[in-house]
């Protein structure tokens, strides 16, 4: 941008002042420019104003919240509601004619609601949509949902949730550092991942990208049990392994189980990740354990091997934090 030089005749203080303000202001409007991802709109419904966005005008379907873009690039999620709201808050189905099919980035962040209830034909939930709501116990899900994304519900007040049948895939730490205290995946959740670690003809993820955190950091939680029928997950005693038994991918950090079962080749990194486990039996099958598996695991005094051949294993599986 070419620099704006004004020729005024400086008669005062202030008259250099409004000078310096004018060359200045090109520069600084440019500094706080942002652009809005879409067709932005407003309404609203029973008391409550909703920002929205349209998805697609000839389908008049939408999804609540907004995007903007700052001078960089970086995305920015506008709220779906005023921040201050508080209580129980309903998601309308239609706003304005449009049908609501999703859920924005950041659109419910940190607001203060306690019990959130998503109407059917929400297909998806963006990524951190629901991030440190810190008051967040109850979340109704439609059944039709197919995807929760990345950090979707991390850091809120949620100690039980039922997943929909519909649901396919759920974003890297989705459900981190939440209250849960159990959770079971349906019979369709293929992918415990992002998108962008799926294989382009749609077969499950690779073998190394099964797992993303998704409960993580979750103290109360105790057992994720898998729907029977599912091709991509099992569980054991509440930990999660791969269909074929063969990968342990997580162990909840309050899980009891303290026996690695018979069948497991591989334990996955930070599967047992600040377990509060005192003892842990590895099976002869076991001919690998992943980076930091077992890491602070500082209650851990007993471990109890039955491996054959000895491998080797990467600094850090055994750590802890002093």
């Amino acid at each position: 941008m070419k620099q704006l030089n004004i020729l005024l005749p400086v008669k005062s203080a202030g008259m250099l002042l409004l000078t310096f303000l004018l060359v200045l202001l090109p520069s600084a409007i440019n500094a706080m420019t942002t652009d809005v991802v879409g067709n932005m709109k407003k309404t609203i419904v029973d008391g409550i104003e909703w920002t929205y966005t349209v998805l697609n005008e000839e389908e008049k379907t939408c999804e609540v919240g907004g995007v903007m873009l700052d001078e960089h690039g970086e995305e920015t999620g506008i709220a779906a509601i005023s921040e201050s709201t508080t209580g129980n808050v309903t998601i309308p189905s239609m706003l304005d004619g449009y049908a609501v099919v999703g859920i924005c980035y950041s659109a419910f962040r940190e607001i203060p609601i306690s019990e959130v209830v998503i109407p059917a034909g929400v297909k998806s939930i963006g990524e951190k949509a629901f991030m440190q709501c810190g008051s967040l116990t109850s979340v109704t899900l439609p059944e039709g949902l197919t995807f929760i994304g990345e950090e979707a519900f991390s850091e809120s007040a949620i100690s039980n949730i039922t997943l929909p049948e519909s649901l396919v895939r759920i974003g890297e730490q989705a459900f981190e550092q939440t209250l849960l205290t159990t959770i079971t995946l349906p019979m369709n959740v293929k992918y415990l991942g992002n998108e962008d670690r799926v294989c382009e003809s749609g077969n499950p993820i690779e073998e190394d990208d099964l797992y993303g955190d998704v409960f993580n950091g979750c103290e109360l939680l105790t057992a994720v049990i898998v729907a029977e029928g599912n091709t991509a997950y099992a569980s054991v005693d509440g930990m999660l392994l791969t269909k074929d038994k063969k990968t342990l991918l997580f162990s909840p950090i309050a899980c009891q189980a303290t026996v690695v079962p018979q069948g497991v080749e591989c334990i996955y990194e930070s599967a047992f990740y600040k377990s509060l486990l005192t003892s842990i039996t590895l099976p002869s099958s076991l001919n690998e354990i992943g980076g930091r598996a077992f890491y602070g695991c500082d209650n851990l005094n007993e471990v109890v091997s039955y491996i054959k051949e000895p491998f080797e294993i990467s600094e850090g599986t055994f750590g802890y934090e002093p």
